[in-house]
């Protein structure tokens, strides 16, 4: 599973594929992505047992997933949330991203709850 991941890795995020890249010349494909696949499983050992999303999260970009996975849920799936709220939420359970507001996609900005106001939805 983690190779797969790795691959994954190697063809959206350029860190990973830079590090493949120079893996792979020296010691060939096929090393280098079991190579990442252990980093990659050293770095999700890290984050479980320290509890910790990232070094240093861009809360933007954790907030433009969260509405990404908010869409693929569909409403029942969010408890009845609304996609901002959900958003909130998870920002909220990670400890990050109190002061978005919004989150840009294209043209088009969805806006976000602030704290208070997510508390006084759920709460």
């Amino acid at each position: 599973m983690m190779v797969e991941a790795a691959w994954v890795a190697v063809e959206g995020h350029a860190y990973w594929k830079e590090l493949f890249e120079r893996l792979a010349v020296r010691v060939g494909k096929p090393k280098a992505i079991v190579a990442l696949a252990r980093k990659m499983l050293l770095v999700v050992w890290h984050v479980l047992t320290k509890q910790v999303a990232d070094r240093v999260p861009v809360a933007e970009q954790v907030a433009s997933k969260f509405l990404e996975w908010s869409w693929k849920l569909g409403r029942v799936n969010r408890a009845g949330l609304t996609s901002g709220a959900f958003i909130r939420r998870e920002l909220h359970q990670l400890q990050l991203g109190q002061n978005v507001t919004a989150v840009s996609r294209g043209k088009r900005k969805f806006p976000i709850p602030l704290s208070k106001q997510f508390e006084q939805v759920v709460g």
